[in-house]
């Protein structure tokens, strides 16, 4: 059972000081399913420590910043989502963060597909990662993420 659901939604940011959507309920119980993302600001999808959402067939697009960012801590459950077109990378997981990242389609940001930073972590499994423009995938240093049975071109 979900607490807190958005469902079907279009929702653009417009504003310069907020997130589309920013995921602060620390438990699993937040859904965001079927929506279109996009932000002409911040990112798309921020998710805080703690938290662990369930974010799925959704678009999520056109960031001057991230499409989702995973926050120290922050887990999330990120399946089946057409990621495209964000500024900075389309996945952005910062140190000690988890996040369960699943058959999602994600490509053409201007920077990164996805940016694992130093000490970040999380499963990667099933995705198509293509045309993004610096890396597809980067992995710093310290990082431990479980990367299996992609599509990376």
């Amino acid at each position: 059972r979900h607490t807190c659901q958005l469902i079907g939604l279009t929702l653009h940011q417009r504003s310069k000081n907020f997130f589309c959507i920013r995921v602060i309920a620390t438990d699993s119980n937040t859904l965001v399913e079927k929506c279109d993302i996009a932000s002409d600001h911040f990112s798309c999808v921020q998710i805080d420590s703690g938290c662990n959402p369930l974010i799925r067939y959704n678009k999520i697009h056109d960031s001057r910043q991230c499409g989702i960012l995973i926050k120290k801590n922050g887990k999330g459950r990120i399946q089946h989502n057409d990621l495209y077109a964000n500024c900075l990378s389309n996945i952005y997981v910062d140190a000690h963060a988890d996040p369960q990242v699943t058959n999602n389609k994600i490509h053409n940001s201007t920077q990164h597909g996805v940016w694992v930073k130093q000490y970040g972590m999380g499963l990667f499994e099933n995705n198509t990662i293509y045309n993004n423009t610096m890396s597809n995938l980067k992995i710093e240093e310290g990082a431990t993420p479980t990367v299996k049975d992609n599509y990376i071109n």
